[in-house]
């Protein structure tokens, strides 16, 4: 988790402007920073687990006097590049499309010259949106639809030519209106670097995202020391797919069998040991070398539950979770034509999964507080 900016940093009552007009000011009405995370019901359980560090204060706009949300900067890295992006990206592209939480203004850090202190956003009606995290422990969640709006949020970012390079669970959201995913942005919107390929991609310094969903340090360390260029959709296809493949199959492809059962991992180091040995729990390739495979001890509980919806799973879906968890695992080099880079494969293939198991076979009562210690 980043460090909380300093209660005395922002004062209610104090005037902000805006880096992009003139005319635009910001008052600050409450400079008690709140993660994102907490938004909702205020209690962030295990914070270990919570995915990263999206922090807020609360101002009002001098015209409208309408409550907006300040985002803080924490490390600096992705806002400086922020005012290009709102106005090749955001404002072009993605204004008035559904499914995404938007910045539309920047402000000035009064302690420095030409720095940046933040973003600003409407507030998130929690009335109507609930985060993610509320449907990964459920097995009466539509699974299958949530899954299947994750991924038509990717692709229209990727028509768009655009990319987040991977993203937290904390910055998604479901309509309670219609069930659909909503992506919160922040500041990771990005064009890619053409490379003279059809895919753009990631500078690997622009890389280093946090959480779960985000692709291991270990991983993209692997593809800068082979100079491999990797395609910018991969990383929001990684996040897409782990969490698709959490909503249904209970877990993270890559905290399995040697977190809980074999291994003697603290709960407290189960995300830097992600980041740094990553494991996907179905690589039966090397099952005799990795301890994480579920199918090394099928007779354990969680394990059984799992592997028994892996079982059922439409052979089309399987492939595509199979190709893109290994080639993250074991870095080569990328033609392009991988099959998971088309969000279109993954929206036939949940389709085709959803029309075999989305049944009350996969419904079944599972008491997931048995199985608090092992989940992220």
């Amino acid at each position: 988790m980043g460090e909380s900016y300093n209660e005395n940093w922002w004062q209610n009552g104090e005037w902000l402007s805006s880096c992009l007009t003139g005319t635009n000011y910001y008052e600050v009405v409450d400079s008690e920073p709140r993660y994102l995370e907490e938004i909702r019901d205020g209690n962030l359980e295990e914070r270990v687990h919570v995915d990263s560090d999206h922090q807020f204060i609360k101002v009002r706009a001098l015209g409208s006097r309408e409550s907006q949300w300040m985002m803080l900067d924490h490390d600096g890295k992705n806002i400086d590049r922020m005012e290009d992006v709102l106005g090749r990206i955001i404002l072009a592209k993605l204004r008035g499309a559904d499914g995404f939480f938007l910045p539309y203004d920047m402000i000035w850090d009064r302690s420095s010259d030409d720095g940046l202190a933040g973003y600003v956003m409407h507030p998130i009606d929690m009335s109507r949106f609930v985060p993610i995290r509320n449907y990964l422990h459920t097995t009466q969640a539509p699974r299958w639809f949530l899954s299947y709006s994750l991924f038509e949020r990717i692709g229209l970012m990727q028509s768009k030519g655009i990319t987040m390079g991977g993203f937290g669970r904390e910055q998604v959201f479901v309509d309670q209106r219609d069930m659909r995913i909503w992506i919160f942005t922040g500041d990771s919107l990005r064009i890619g670097r053409k490379t003279g390929g059809a895919l753009p991609s990631w500078e690997y310094e622009d890389r280093y995202q946090d959480g779960f969903l985000a692709a291991p340090r270990a991983a993209i360390d692997g593809f800068r020391e082979r100079s491999i260029q990797v395609p910018a959709i991969v990383y929001d296809i990684f996040s897409a797919a782990s969490l698709s493949f959490y909503l249904l199959f209970y877990t993270h492809p890559f905290v399995g069998n040697y977190y809980w059962y074999s291994g003697s991992l603290n709960p407290a180091v189960y995300h830097d040991y992600y980041q740094t040995h990553p494991m996907y729990i179905f690589d039966e390739e090397h099952i005799e070398t990795n301890p994480n495979v579920l199918q090394n001890d099928p007779d354990q509980e969680f394990n059984a539950i799992v592997l028994e919806q892996w079982d059922r799973t439409a052979p089309e879906l399987k492939t595509l979770f199979n190709s893109l968890f290994m080639d993250i695992c074991y870095p080569h080099e990328f033609t392009g034509q991988e099959s998971y880079l088309q969000v279109e494969n993954w929206l036939q293939a949940i389709n085709a999964d959803g029309r075999i198991n989305d049944n009350e076979s996969s419904r079944q009562d599972i008491d997931f507080a048995m199985y608090q210690s092992l989940l992220v």
